[in-house]
């Protein structure tokens, strides 16, 4: 006998595969992100502001190519392509524009450093 309870099984199994979809949401979210290599929404905010504040750097003429993302829950990577002012000290112009990039939020960088001759910080004259 059923006791009149068949919609029952459906009803429940309906909710709790409801309970199960909204729990997974949040992560299939960030995995996603990640995977697209998306900016962390905590630095997306501020973007704007950053670039400016690497063109302020000393010793910094001009900086593109700045590209931030998430690579693990606790990896934030971020890279820049920066041209040095003729005269520059190529260390002091690394360290500044890591050290923005950290206060950022961002935990591994890569800066490109291009000297006023054309050449990579690092290549052979």
């Amino acid at each position: 006998q059923h006791y009149g309870w068949a919609w029952a099984d459906g009803a429940c199994s309906l909710a709790l595969g409801s309970l199960v979809a909204a729990a997974a949401l949040p992560l299939v979210t960030s995995t996603a992100r990640v995977l697209l290599q998306a900016t962390p929404p905590e630095i997306e905010a501020n973007m704007d502001r950053l670039l400016p504040q690497l063109h302020r750097v000393p010793g910094v003429a001009s900086a593109d190519r700045l590209h931030i993302w998430r690579l693990s829950s606790a990896a934030v990577v971020g890279t820049v392509h920066v041209q040095a002012r003729a005269g520059s000290d190529e260390g002091q112009v690394l360290a500044e524009t890591t050290a923005v990039l950290r206060k950022a939020g961002v935990t591994e960088t890569c800066v490109q450093i291009e000297l006023p001759s054309g050449r990579d910080a690092g290549d052979a004259p």
